[in-house]
């Protein structure tokens, strides 16, 4: 019975890797076709398990499930296209019930295989980075290469939660080793660096200084900490404008390759307003619609570059309360302790995905469902497994004890 139950939860894992491939017209046919049988066996699995586990009752995922719904219900409205729509959201629906599976039933383990699902990806992506496998593409007269995830920017849409999910292996997994976070790190940043995705790149450095600012507000020298960070701040910032005034310019312009409209997404955000009109304010234009935004006479693209915007648009105001919802409440399971190293991982890598959704949509991917689950279930998940652990250990002491008793009573 053991061994079946190992079995299946690998199988999950499998399913779940597979799901986290993203889609790539650049993938060879046969690889399209076994990604997409694995997603049909993925689907009726996830069918099986919200059938004899009901998740969508629980009380922290009914937002999770209900945004779900509400997608499928904003394309009924606008009538783009339900089969699309179930096609959109089946992935998503498929990672979290597997994620809320293999937590539930492998616990530390869990953390450990999912953090390195995420580390294989990455290195991939940074291989193809290396090889050029996936080849070019022409775009407004340029060339532009082509990788694992797509184009360069669909960096951002794994890199934060990748982060997440290798510090929580290295802090609460079963081996707890260093190797998952250190080629986590590597192949994200070095991809990102190189590239020039500026979103990841800011985003990370949010989210490593949020770390260390919650892991030093807990410290007895706090102050003396922020002071010296505050004056090593000041004097770069003096040292960037008296020495070297180009700095502050090779850093937004040359590094990060940003313009004072966000390489055109301003442009795009004007347009995208311009076309939410009367009821659709609440209800949005739908999964699939077919308002398209310019720049130029040769690019045009449906997503606003933005995922308030965009939920706005796609789903109105109505979606945009049920995503508030589901941010609150990963807030809310994880505010009980900010000491904790859960919670400092967690609100670092919530804040980084905050700021990089100005810029970018990241909950259209699995990732952020995996992301979601996890950070709403591992406080729990930790309390009950420390607990355990000191239970366990006061029975050790209780049985030492009585054995020592036992020993003096016989002398």
């Amino acid at each position: 019975m053991e061994r079946a139950k190992h079995n299946s939860l690998w199988l999950y894992y499998f399913l779940l890797a597979a799901i986290c491939i993203p889609s790539n017209e650049k993938y060879p046919t046969l690889l399209k076709y076994a990604l997409n049988g694995l997603l049909v066996i993925s689907v009726f699995v996830s069918i099986l398990l919200l059938y004899n586990k009901r998740y969508f009752l629980r009380k922290l995922l009914v937002p999770l499930y209900s945004f779900f719904a509400w997608i499928l219900m904003c394309s009924v409205f606008n009538s783009t296209g339900v089969l699309s729509t179930l096609k959109y959201i089946a992935p998503l629906i498929c990672a979290s019930s597997i994620s809320i599976y293999v937590l539930e039933e492998h616990r530390e383990k869990a953390y450990d295989v999912i953090a390195w699902i995420f580390a294989v990806l990455l290195i991939i992506q940074a291989f193809s980075l290396f090889t050029h496998f996936f080849g070019i593409y022409y775009s407004q007269g340029q060339i532009v290469n082509y990788y694992f995830f797509g184009i360069r920017v669909n960096i951002n849409k794994i890199f934060p939660f990748a982060v997440y999910f290798a510090f929580m292996s290295y802090k609460y997994g079963v081996n707890r080793k260093p190797y998952c976070l250190i080629i986590t790190l590597v192949c994200g940043l070095y991809f990102s660096i190189v590239e020039k995705v500026s979103t990841s790149i800011v985003g990370f450095a949010i989210g490593i200084m949020v770390f260390l600012a919650t892991a030093l507000i807990h410290n007895k020298h706090f102050w003396r900490y922020m002071a010296i960070i505050f004056l090593v701040v000041c004097v770069a910032f003096v040292f960037a404008y008296s020495e070297r005034k180009g700095m502050l310019d090779w850093l937004f312009t040359g590094l990060l390759g940003e313009s004072s409209t966000m390489s055109g997404r301003t442009l795009i955000w004007e347009q995208a307003l311009s076309n939410i009109h009367g009821v659709h304010w609440l209800i949005g234009n739908g999964y699939g619609h077919d308002i398209y935004f310019y720049l130029g006479q040769h690019w045009a693209a449906h997503a606003t570059h933005n995922q308030y915007l965009g939920i706005i648009f796609n789903y109105g105001i109505v979606g945009l309360l049920i995503y508030a919802k589901m941010c609150i409440i990963q807030i809310r399971t994880n505010k009980a302790n900010m000491a904790e190293n859960y919670s400092r991982i967690f609100m670092a890598t919530f804040l980084a995905i905050l700021f990089m959704q100005i810029p970018a949509s990241l909950y259209e991917r699995t990732y952020y469902y995996i992301f979601y689950v996890v950070s709403v279930y591992s406080p729990t998940l930790i309390r009950a497994n420390n607990e355990n652990k000191t239970k366990n250990n006061n029975k050790q002491v209780l049985t030492i004890t009585q054995s020592k008793m036992k020993g003096l009573r016989n002398i």
